[in-house]
């Protein structure tokens, strides 16, 4: 049950989640921890890896792409100031492209097959659009009266 300085969080409960997915259990934590700069707190090693969930978006414009590249794949201090309000995002991703993509293949390490997969998918979306489409007409056309059928 939240309580009123929780009122804000998400509370949704995932059905792709199972117990053994939050390994953040006593025997999974290790006792070794790292430091976070600024003093922001510490990170303590776990004894079994853990799987972060990855996305990769529909991107409206290059600009958009962009700046979920460089969030995901870009170290950054502030995301605000460097990423979301920078106006020279676009400047900054030329000077770090390299960088940029090399981290990416860690994580997306055959990306012309997962973009074959996406057209594959598209493509067969669009043929079954057609087909709807062709039957939809053909109904219409079985339905509808003709000319000479009608009577004055």
């Amino acid at each position: 049950m939240p309580t009123k300085k929780d009122i804000n969080k998400d509370y949704t409960i995932d059905d792709n989640i199972k117990e053994d997915d939050n390994n953040e259990d006593e025997d999974n934590i290790m006792e070794e921890t790292l430091l976070l700069k600024n003093n922001m707190g510490y990170l303590k090693a776990r004894k079994k890896s853990s799987i972060i969930r990855y996305f990769k978006g529909k991107y409206d414009d290059d600009i958009t792409r962009i700046r979920c590249v460089m969030l995901l794949f870009y170290p950054f201090r502030n995301e605000v100031i460097e990423v979301h309000n920078n106006e020279n995002i676009l400047d900054k991703y030329k000077e770090c492209k390299e960088e940029v993509e090399e981290e990416q293949r860690l994580f997306e390490p055959h990306p012309e097959f997962m973009d074959f997969l996406e057209n594959i998918d598209k493509e067969n979306i669009e043929e079954d659009e057609e087909q709807q489409e062709q039957l939809d007409n053909d109904f219409v056309e079985e339905d509808t009266t003709k000319p000479e059928e009608v009577q004055d």
